[in-house]
């Protein structure tokens, strides 16, 4: 059975030349695991069978059970109970639920999770379009960050600091280069022939939608030229002086502020100073990078191999290579070999920022002031680089 299994794998590798091979790739091939061992492997893992009680010991649906540093996840059941798997000697799982603290646990088998109540969470401040709540009082869809996990993110632009961080909400960037337009979609598309775009409040003023190059052209829909395509108008503002985001997705963002409001509403709050003493911060990063693989091209001498081959194939209407029909094989230089891939995308993208502010005051008057400057590369030859600069100044009275 075994002499079998080996034939049969020596004539189906890739270096089996007439039925021979070296006796390294051999051993190779005894080396590599079969699709029976991967599945062998799989089920050696250890697998918790466990349910999930809230503080009354009655079971909790919906807790959200992750296997530490890796993405695999699943979501107690209505009875509580939970089954996942983890591959580690000795796993953490982590428990989340909306109201209650996140809890680490070392896996076991058979696992009993009582989950604490954490009222705080419900009563974290929401801003809404007149005035503000608490999530333990809020009727309507919403969902937000604050500055806590946005200055984590190195990002060009502050939508960037939600993607995939808030449910029903679609962010995608028109393209690869640096300061390029984004859009933003909440709960899908609400019409196929006009835009999509959420209406922008920023600290209760509404902000500019479109693209700013469409914004800026006499026509609104043609655009100006831009070397990144379309760029978004909330790339002016430095994502370090916010001081949250909040987006409203249901009935509540009409109910507000009218037509406008159909697709949604994003409300960005800015920080402002605070009454004490004055306070002085710097941030400053800088990073690079770059492709780390390519596609595996054909050289020179395969590429010509490849051409008089296909010459050679020619049976119905035979015809010699002319300069016509290969000027590569009879005029071009056959000794230079030149990697475009690495020409075209194997620069080093640089990424420099630097931010300070300034805030301050007293219980009549505070201030908060800022400057940033941001300048990011991209892989390509030549010079595109997108450049910010900005100050803030924020005095309240």
């Amino acid at each position: 059975m075994f002499v079998g299994i080996l034939s049969n794998a020596v004539l189906g590798h890739p270096n089996c030349k007439d039925g021979l091979m070296t006796v390294s790739d051999v051993r190779k091939i005894i080396q590599e695991k079969s699709f029976l061992d991967k599945v062998t492997g799989y089920f050696d893992n250890i697998v918790v069978n466990g349910v999930v009680v809230d503080e009354k010991g009655e079971p909790l649906p919906g807790v959200v059970i992750k296997v530490k540093g890796t993405t695999r996840s699943t979501v107690s059941g209505n009875n509580g109970r939970f089954y996942i798997s983890a591959t580690d000697e000795n796993p953490t799982l982590i428990f989340s639920y909306i109201g209650y603290k996140t809890i680490e646990i070392t896996a076991v088998t058979t696992l009993t999770v009582n989950m604490i109540l954490d009222p705080a969470k419900l009563d974290e401040v929401l801003v809404m379009g007149y005035g503000t709540t608490t999530r333990r009082l809020s009727t309507g869809s919403q969902s937000g960050i604050t500055a806590k996990d946005i200055e984590k993110q190195p990002v060009t632009n502050l939508l960037q600091t939600i993607q995939a961080r808030i449910p029903g909400v679609t962010i995608v960037q028109t393209n690869g280069l640096p300061g390029a337009g984004i859009n933003v979609q909440i709960r899908g598309a609400n019409s196929i022939g006009k835009t999509n775009r959420p209406l922008y409040i920023i600290d209760g003023v509404p902000y500019l939608s479109e693209q700013i190059n469409l914004a800026a052209s006499a026509t609104g829909n043609t655009g100006l030229p831009s070397a990144e395509g379309q760029t978004s108008p909330l790339n002016t503002i430095n994502p370090a002086d916010i001081e949250s985001i909040e987006v409203l997705k249901d009935a509540d963002a009409t109910a507000i502020y009218g037509s406008r409001a159909a697709n949604g509403v994003v409300l960005i709050t800015t920080k402002k100073g605070k009454a004490g003493k004055t306070k002085f911060g710097v941030n400053a990063s800088s990073g690079a990078s770059v492709v780390p693989r390519f596609v595996e091209m054909l050289g020179i001498d395969q590429y010509l191999a490849l051409r008089r081959k296909g010459f050679a194939n020619v049976t119905t209407n035979p015809a010699a290579p002319s300069t016509t029909t290969a000027p590569d094989l009879l005029l071009w230089d056959q000794t230079k070999n030149t990697n475009w891939l690495q020409e075209l995308l194997g620069g080093t993208a640089r990424t420099n920022d630097v931010s300070a502010n300034v805030s301050g005051g007293d219980s009549r008057t505070n201030f908060y002031i800022s400057g940033t400057y941001h300048k990011e590369g991209n892989v390509y030859p030549g010079d595109q680089s997108y450049q910010r600069g900005g100050v803030n100044v924020n005095i309240n009275h």
